[in-house]
């Protein structure tokens, strides 16, 4: 009897949590309704997993990092002796793994290809003029120089003003095909009507400033024996009618070694790639070309500039991994955002020449890019 009496109370209280769940006498479904609360719940929960495995990826790529790429001395002094801030060796890290890791596209072919292209002066600058202030360096200029904003006590730079250039170059069809071929490129097209066309190169006038010793922002050490500024007008090119200039430099630096289409044609379409080509034949080192994104301070805005590193290779030599030393890195960009559109142009002699591929190479590139985002 006991038995039954219990299993009457059980059956009691079963049919008593079901009327609990029973809806309400006026609820009908409504399988909209369902349907987007289940998707809400569904972005909560996909959120939460991206943020979690975006986390986990950042430490073991950093552990990675960290793991493969022993720091050299200079960089464990800097990380370890001054008031750098923490987040500014995160993002040289990042950029180590972003940029320097990758590798740049390199041009070996550069300097035989740039013969093509070799403008013929006609109008002479004449010698730069020395100038003791920014205010009569815009008086020459007629624009107002600006300048890398730094906390590090610096000497005044050396100012210099130039005058405008004008250059033209004639193209020969054969010749760039012929470059394409020792290339190895067979999909790049050199149309006829280019042989024989004429470019002509406009240059206004730019500033120059120049520093020499120049400190890293947060450590106060010497990071550039030589620092270079150079700014001024977007160059003018001219070309003949229905002249694709675009294409034009894309098959220049097909031709020049660079491999991957996808990166020439995103080059090409820069304002300052030709320019930073001409700046290239400057030297007989050897050439590399990389994109990088430059962020603002309060990250309101990004820009993409031609990072251009040269570096010296010799025959039978173990560079353990970390690439050839790279002896001078150039920056180019334009900022059409900031007043009459401008092309600035850094140029950075390293004092201590950093391996390609090392964490040295990715804090000197950091220090670069933050001094070309402080200008204003």
């Amino acid at each position: 009897m006991d038995g039954h009496e219990a299993l009457r109370d059980l059956e009691q209280w079963i049919q008593g949590c079901s009327i609990l769940l029973d809806p309400p006498a006026d609820w009908e479904p409504n399988v909209r309704v369902a349907r987007a609360r289940f998707d809400a719940r569904l972005r909560r929960r996909r959120r939460r997993t991206r943020f979690w495995l975006a986390a986990v990826t950042a430490t073991v790529l950093a552990c990675v990092a960290l793991a493969m790429m022993r720091p050299s001395r200079a960089f464990a002094q800097k990380a370890g002796g001054g008031t750098a801030d923490p987040l500014y060796r995160g993002r040289q890290l990042w950029d180590w793994a972003a940029y320097v890791r990758s590798g740049p596209v390199l041009l070996p072919r550069l300097a035989a290809d740039l013969k093509l292209v070799e403008a013929q002066p006609l109008a002479d600058p004449g010698a730069p003029q020395v100038v003791s202030s920014v205010e009569e360096a815009a008086r020459l200029g007629g624009f107002i120089p600006l300048l890398p904003h730094t906390d590090v006590s610096l000497s005044p730079p050396r100012l210099s003003v130039f005058g405008p250039t004008i250059s033209r170059t004639t193209v020969s069809a054969a010749d760039l095909k012929r470059l394409l071929t020792q290339a190895d490129v067979s999909d790049q097209s050199v149309p006829v009507r280019w042989d024989g066309a004429q470019i002509t190169l406009q240059m206004g006038t730019t500033v120059t400033a120049e520093w020499n010793n120049f400190p890293d922002e947060w450590s106060g050490e010497i990071e550039w024996s030589k620092l270079t500024l150079t700014q001024g007008p977007m160059p003018v090119i001219a070309t003949p009618a229905g002249f694709d200039l675009a294409a034009f430099t894309e098959a220049n630096l097909r031709a020049a070694g660079m491999r991957n289409r996808k990166v020439a044609l995103q080059l090409s379409g820069l304002q300052t790639t030709a320019p930073a080509l001409l700046l290239a034949r400057q030297t007989q080192r050897h050439i590399a070309v990389l994109l990088v994104n430059l962020y603002s301070f309060s990250l309101v805005y990004t820009r993409l500039a031609t990072l251009i590193e040269e570096f010296e290779t010799r025959e039978g030599a173990d560079y353990d991994h970390g690439g050839p030393p790279v002896e001078r890195m150039t920056l180019v960009w334009s900022a059409p955002d900031r007043g009459p559109n401008r092309m600035y142009v850094l140029t950075g002699t390293l004092r201590n020449p950093s391996d390609m591929f090392s964490l040295d190479f990715a804090g000197a590139l950091t220090n670069l890019m933050d001094l070309a985002t402080s200008i204003y």
